[in-house]
């Protein structure tokens, strides 16, 4: 649902989709923030990315990698 909601929005590279779910579990979408926050020690997209075992900068260094290639540069 967040993968599909992101890119049906047109969003580029990297973003936060907020999905709440309700009493019977269900999964309901909220927003999606295309400028999440970057702070490297507070930031959610930051810490879900330690989490998967990516630094700080290998994050940053996709994102930019991601719109380098978009743009052939």
């Amino acid at each position: 649902m967040a993968l599909a909601a992101y890119r049906a929005l047109g969003c580029l590279d990297v973003g936060r989709v907020d999905v709440r779910l309700d009493a019977a579990g269900q999964p309901h979408f909220l927003e999606v923030n295309p400028i999440p926050g970057l702070d490297p020690h507070k930031s959610d997209i930051v810490i879900m990315a330690r989490k998967t075992g990516r630094s700080y900068e290998a994050l940053i260094g996709d994102i930019v990698d991601a719109a380098r290639d978009r743009y052939a540069l």
